[in-house]
């Protein structure tokens, strides 16, 4: 017996989206993957196009499916196979109707694997480069004044990654960019990695990522205690050791030890001394971090 999880959420917040006193927008659903004849059985779902918003002049407008990581952009889906484990069904809808804006593409980075949105912008640089097209470095690139060219991310920074491991050692999950979904399009266009818009182009896309390992990490062992990493985690200068693996995902580096560990500034340092006092009688063995 499989279950289906069917849930409908709204993609600028992540909630669940409830209508009144219908239903709480998910439900749990038991599914045979065969039937008495051992033959596979089949099922179909359906979702809304449109549904009422929190307010008069809102709704929700459906974008697509995540069914198990994958992402279908049509409301009916049919005949498909039961699987003989537990899976889920998110419908995506984006609530509209909050006012007009000039030309825009709003951007956002979206976890198949997780059926979640990613926190921070999927955008690594926009051509045109300016104030006027993509201020604050945000996810949102306005086309009012030219056309643009948009590169996203190919991985995801520290505040997304997942740190697993026992002992000293540990491994770096993270994200890598798969592809970008274009859910609402006038006059914006995919050439393979780039989203392009035309000139005064509107659009809604978003940049779906995949969890993949990023790398490893050796946590230092101080006199037969383990270096706290929950607490190392917070400090720049690990944050900086650790971008440099996701950015170059090389083996070289993957073991970071405390020589790579110095604090920015004596401000970061004396709080490490605070929280690990082991650490201020090998402060003389902690060079600049590596350039």
């Amino acid at each position: 017996m499989a279950e289906l999880t069917k849930t409908r959420r709204c993609l600028q917040n992540g909630q669940i989206i409830t209508l009144g006193g219908d239903t709480a927008g998910q439900d749990k659903l038991p599914l045979q993957a065969f039937n008495e004849k051992g033959e596979r059985n089949y099922y179909s779902l359906s979702a809304d196009s449109v549904l009422p918003g929190p307010k008069p002049n809102q709704s929700y407008q459906f974008l697509f499916w995540n069914i198990n990581g994958s992402i279908i952009k049509t409301p009916m889906i049919v005949n498909q196979p039961v699987p003989e484990y537990n899976f889920t069904a998110t419908a995506w809808y984006y609530l509209v109707g909050e006012g007009q804006s000039q030309p825009h593409i709003t951007t956002y980075a979206f976890s198949a694997d997780e059926d979640k949105v990613l926190e921070s912008t999927p955008i690594e640089k926009v051509i045109p480069d300016n104030d006027q097209v993509w201020p604050n470095k945000g996810s949102v690139v306005y086309t009012s004044s030219s056309s643009v060219k948009i590169d996203p991310l190919d991985k995801k920074g520290i505040s997304d990654m997942r740190i697993k491991g026992k002992g000293n050692i540990h491994v770096i999950y993270g994200f890598l960019f798969k592809s970008w979904e274009l859910l609402w399009n006038s006059g914006c266009s995919i050439n393979g990695s780039i989203l392009e818009g035309q000139q005064n182009a509107q659009g809604l896309a978003i940049a779906v990522y995949q969890q993949d390992v990023l790398g490893t990490i050796r946590i230092p062992i101080l006199r037969g205690r383990e270096f706290k990493w929950d607490i190392v985690a917070a400090n720049k200068a690990v944050q900086v050791a650790l971008d440099r693996i996701i950015q170059t995902r090389n083996p070289a580096i993957s073991a970071i030890k405390l020589n790579h560990i110095k604090a920015m500034n004596d401000i970061q340092l004396e709080e490490l001394k605070t929280r690990l006092p082991r650490l201020e009688a090998i402060e003389k063995d902690i060079p600049n971090i590596i350039k």
